[in-house]
């Protein structure tokens, strides 16, 4: 099994496990959904994106790397 492969089924594994099963997984469904909604039910929506816009940048560059 090429270990490309491999370490793409791990990020995805754990990308599956922190969106189904943490807060922060609720809350960036949550701000995908409606932005403004989540944010009068206390959601700090710029935070949310910031960390999800940082998260895109590290698989962008695991990606590059591989």
């Amino acid at each position: 099994m090429p270990q490309s492969a491999l370490l793409a089924a791990v990020v995805m594994l754990v990308a599956h496990v922190v969106l189904q099963h943490t807060r922060f997984g609720r809350y960036v469904y949550m701000t995908g959904g409606n932005r403004e909604a989540a944010r009068l039910s206390g959601i700090r929506t710029d935070r949310v994106v910031v960390h999800c816009l940082a998260i895109c940048g590290l698989t962008a560059a695991i990606g590059g790397l591989v």
